[in-house]
C-alpha cells in the first residue's frame, strides 16, 4: 500500500483494537504472518500489501474507499507522487514496490466500482502493460532510473539490477490489474520503440549491458511487437480484454494514463522512467479531453488499417536489427 495509506489503515484498525498486543496476535492469526512482520506493518516500515488491507477490512468492517479519501495528500488535492527520486538509492526496491502497490490501489479503487472500466494510454515511451511480461525489458526499466541514482559507483551494469522476490509479486499483480481492464485504448508515439532500442544502445556503448543481455532485450523486444501484432489483429489481449491501438501522428510529449468507469475518473502521468503523478481532479478530465483529441489526430491499427499496420511493424523490426 501507499505510505500514507497504511498509516491511516493503522491508525483505524486501532480504534477497533486499542491494546497492541492483542492486535498483533489477531492480525498474525488473520494473516498467517508472524509477529514480527505484524509489528514492521504497525510501524510502517513494511506497508500492508492490498490484498491484506482487504482482508483487515472485511474482518474489521472498515471501508477502504472512505480511508483513501480521507487521506491528505496534500494542497487539498488527489495531485500525489511516487517519490522513487526522493531518498536514498539503496531503498529503490522498496520504494518501486510501493510505487507498484499505489499505482493498483489506485486503478482498483475506479475499477471495482462496475464491469465498464476503460483504461486508456497515450505513450511516448513503453507503458506497463507492454514491458512488465518481459523480464529483461522490466528490469531494464528499472535500472535507467537506478543508474541515474548510483551511476557514479563504477561497474553498475544491468546484472546488478536484481529484483526481491515481493518486487516481481507486486509487479506481477499490477500487470494482471491492467490487462484485465475490460477496455483498453493505447495511443503510441511512432518513435517508441526506436527510443527504446537508443537507450539500450547507449548503455551496450558503456560496457553497463553485455552482448548477451543485449541479445535479451533484442529478443524480448521482437516478441513484443510480435505480441502486439498479433493484438491489433485480433482486438484482444490475452485476458480477453477489448484493445484498441493507435499510432499518434503527432510525437507525444511524455506518457499519462486515464481510467474511468461510470462518473469515476483518475489519470496518472509517468515521469523519470518509474516514477508517477496522480492528477488532481481538474487534470483528470483535461487529460481526458486531451487523449480524446489525440485520438483524432491518430490512425487506428486494430482490425483496421491494415496497409498501416504492417509497414509499421515490419519498419520497427528492420529498427531493431540496424540499432541493436
Amino acid at each position: 500500500m501507499h505510505l500514507y495509506l497504511n498509516d491511516k489503515l493503522v491508525e483505524d484498525i486501532k480504534r477497533h483494537v486499542p491494546h497492541n498486543a492483542q492486535l498483533v496476535d489477531t492480525l498474525s492469526d488473520m494473516l498467517s504472518l508472524g509477529k514480527e512482520a505484524i509489528y514492521r506493518r504497525l510501524k510502517g516500515d513494511v506497508p500492508f500489501t492490498f490484498e491484506e488491507a482487504v482482508r483487515i477490512a472485511a474482518h474489521f468492517n472498515l471501508s477502504i474507499d472512505r480511508i483513501m479519501q480521507s487521506v491528505d495528500f496534500g494542497n487539498n488535492s488527489r495531485a500525489r507522487r511516487g517519490d522513487i527520486l526522493s531518498g536514498s538509492a539503496e531503498h529503490y526496491m522498496d520504494r518501486y514496490r510501493h510505487l507498484l502497490e499505489a499505482l493498483g490501489e489506485g486503478l482498483l479503487n475506479i475499477y471495482s466500482k462496475g464491469s465498464g472500466a476503460v483504461f486508456q494510454t497515450a505513450a511516448n515511451q513503453l507503458p506497463y502493460n507492454l514491458f512488465a511480461r518481459f523480464e529483461m525489458l522490466a528490469r531494464f526499466e528499472v535500472y535507467k532510473w537506478a543508474f541515474l541514482k548510483e551511476g557514479s559507483r563504477p561497474g553498475f551494469g544491468l546484472v546488478n539490477m536484481i529484483k526481491r522476490p515481493d518486487v516481481l509479486q507486486a509487479e506481477a499483480r499490477l500487470l494482471e490489474i491492467c490487462e484485465n481492464m475490460p477496455h483498453i485504448r493505447l495511443i503510441l508515439d511512432r518513435n517508441i520503440f526506436r527510443n527504446i532500442a537508443a537507450n539500450i544502445r547507449y548503455f551496450v556503448r558503456r560496457e553497463l549491458i553485455t552482448p548477451t543481455e543485449c541479445g535479451q532485450l533484442k529478443l524480448e523486444l521482437e516478441r513484443l511487437i510480435d505480441g502486439l501484432e498479433q493484438i491489433c489483429s485480433q482486438g484482444v489481449n490475452a485476458a480477453g480484454s477489448e484493445v484498441m491501438i493507435y499510432l499518434s501522428d503527432i510525437a507525444l510529449d511524455s506518457t499519462y494514463s486515464l481510467i474511468e468507469n461510470g462518473n469515476e475518473i483518475a489519470s496518472v502521468s509517468r515521469v523519470h522512467f518509474i516514477d508517477y503523478i496522480f492528477n488532481t481532479q481538474r487534470q483528470d478530465q483535461e487529460d481526458k479531453i486531451w487523449i480524446e483529441s489525440l485520438k483524432r489526430y491518430s490512425t487506428l491499427i486494430t482490425q483496421s488499417g491494415e496497409t498501416e499496420r504492417f509497414g509499421f511493424f515490419s519498419e520497427q523490426r528492420r529498427m531493431l536489427e540496424t540499432t541493436l
